[in-house]
């Protein structure tokens, strides 16, 4: 099945592509059908007036989900603690580091607590925002997120500083291999 918007629908669903790149428009690929769905023909798809079709080529590919469900079903608190467990192994976090562990992993809670927060408070009024409105929410969504990453930065370096090389090491080739993940 083809999507189809209104005319009007498009100026809207081109600034948030611009506004938000990872908004996708989800679409059924025509070639894909299931056994019991009629064969696709070459005739043209019927559209009422002030509808567009989009052809296949135009609409943006939905990106394939990799997350298990488990971490899907899992809270924003759960995963900073997945997280924060994870990384504790991979640094291999002594008992002397600890202290500049805690301070670290408080952080990441902290800002996890203020980002769940936001969303939420951003949730309840967006019913009601106009287009500055939402705009505006996005930036301080973004400020707190900055500040935030600031924090977080600030108390890694006091981290990082009591580590011994070897753990450093672990410490880069983990960041590395998180950012080439997100690339």
């Amino acid at each position: 099945m083809i999507s189809m918007f209104p005319r009007k629908a498009f100026p809207v669903l081109i600034a948030a592509g611009m506004a938000f790149p990872g908004l996708a428009i989800a679409q059924t690929s025509p070639t894909t059908t299931s056994p019991a769905a009629p064969p696709a023909t070459s005739a043209p798809a019927a559209t009422t007036p002030g509808t567009v079709t989009m052809p296949p080529a135009a609409t943006p590919a939905a990106k394939p989900r990799t997350r298990t469900a488990a971490k899907r079903a899992a809270t924003p608190a759960d995963r900073v603690e997945q997280h924060i467990a994870s990384l504790h192994k991979t640094l291999g976090i002594t008992a002397a580091e600890e202290p500049q562990w805690n301070q670290f992993a408080q952080v990441m809670r902290d800002n996890a607590t203020a980002m769940t927060q936001g969303f939420q408070d951003r949730a309840t009024k967006i019913s009601t925002m106009n287009a500055v409105d939402n705009m505006q929410s996005w930036a301080q969504i973004s400020a707190q997120r900055a500040q935030d990453m600031q924090k977080l930065a600030t108390a890694f370096q006091t981290l990082y500083a009591t580590l011994t090389p070897a753990q450093q090491k672990a410490a880069d080739d983990s960041f590395k291999a998180t950012a080439e993940r997100h690339k």
